[in-house]
């Protein structure tokens, strides 16, 4: 009974309120805006359900959407909640970003707190490797393997890669002059290995390598990396194990029979790729990468080429983005006559318009769903439906 006078009174409100903006007076109109605020300011929907239980029945006040928010772009994470904050995402995944002051933070927790202990002491937040870390206030490196945590401190150098193998975290470091560190620290914090000038040994030439102008490692999802070194303008990609050696050098094995001319790489791998996505001098038809020892192509559409290209992503869908603004995708496919493009009519018309400002590379999730994250003009990250997805 309580509740049918509610809806009584607030419906003759509501006819008084028509009644009222019928009359002529533009000075006091009142809009749907105006409606929904008095129907907030009289508490009505939260004193009508707590009532009765029929809450189901009662229409909630629709949220205001994002500027991009559509059945195709949905929110990522807390990426609405922070977007007068965000400057760039951390890592390959988009699990963490960077704010405009340099703080670390979560992308799905707004306090950013990722796996941290509780009472971890905190002076800095790090991300390495694709993985949050930090340094506590004695200076010393926190870093996370598989939700285990390892201390370490005094590495030289940018660490470009860590593993645990057995009870020992391993970790290799770069210098500003390219020289590579081994360093290997147990589970107490005692290093074995201390900074041991790092080698790699090329199993084709037959030569060591004491220093690299880059390297790069990427985690295939299998627990064995894909080196990327560069050396004097040639980047060799190599498919290695975790293993390193020690004899008269401290080295670990790569292959150089498959290199690429560093100028001509586009994108670095997605996991079941063996290769960088690649360009061809005089190959205006195709890009390429390694797929089980074979060179596929990635054709260009119709009346596009290579050249005309302005970026390529490379993943599960491969994005090319074209001079004119167009942008075309292709879901790999695995064959030796390549993958195909199509144009992708809703993105161009972002892009073309200006509002795009990054695609990043995408992976299947646990779900076999292929994950799509755009980074907007307004600075919030959608995960976008593709469309192939929606025929």
């Amino acid at each position: 009974m309580k509740t049918m006078k509610k809806i009584l009174c607030f419906s003759l409100t509501l006819i008084a309120l028509l009644q009222f903006t019928a009359c002529g007076n533009d000075e006091n109109v009142f809009d749907n805006e105006n409606i929904f605020d008095l129907m907030s300011q009289t508490n009505f929907y939260e004193n009508s359900s707590a009532d009765h239980n029929d809450s189901e029945n009662i229409s909630e006040p629709s949220k205001p959407t994002e500027k991009y928010e559509s059945e195709y772009m949905t929110p990522y994470g807390i990426t609405t909640m922070v977007k007068d904050d965000f400057l760039e995402f951390a890592d390959d995944d988009q699990r963490m970003f960077f704010t405009k002051d340099g703080a670390l933070k979560s992308s799905t927790e707004l306090d950013g707190t990722f796996w941290f202990p509780e009472n971890a002491d905190i002076s800095e937040t790090l991300c390495i490797c694709n993985e949050a870390a930090y340094i506590d206030s004695k200076g010393y490196l926190h870093l996370f393997d598989d939700g285990d945590e390892r201390i370490c401190n005094d590495i030289k150098g940018e660490i470009v890669w860590y593993y645990t193998s057995w009870s020992s975290l391993t970790i290799i470091s770069v210098d500003e002059n390219g020289y590579m560190f081994y360093n290997e620290i147990d589970s107490t914090g005692v290093k074995s290995k201390d900074n041991v000038p790092f080698s790699l040994y090329d199993l084709d030439k037959k030569v060591y390598y004491d220093r690299v102008d880059s390297i790069y490692f990427v985690n295939d999802g299998f627990g064995s990396p894909v080196v990327y070194v560069e050396i004097d303008g040639i980047t060799s990609y190599s498919k290695i194990g975790i293993s390193v050696f020690f004899h008269e050098r401290t080295y670990m094995m790569i292959t150089t029979k498959d290199n690429v001319p560093t100028k001509d790489i586009l994108d670095y791998k997605h996991f079941n790729s063996q290769s960088p996505l690649y360009k061809k001098d005089g190959d205006n038809d195709a890009i390429y990468y390694m797929y089980s020892d074979n060179e596929l192509p990635i054709n260009m559409p119709g009346g596009k080429s290579v050249d005309q290209l302005t970026q390529a992503i490379f993943g599960q869908v491969i994005y090319l983005i074209f001079n004119d603004g167009s942008i075309y995708s292709g879901e790999c496919s695995y064959l030796i006559s390549g993958t195909d493009m199509t144009l992708d009519t809703y993105l161009t018309d972002l892009n073309k318009s200006g509002s795009i400002v990054s695609i990043y590379r995408s992976e299947y999730s646990n779900r076999g769903e292929c994950q799509i994250r755009i980074l907007m003009d307004d600075n919030v990250t959608y995960e976008y439906v593709t469309e192939n997805s929606r025929h």
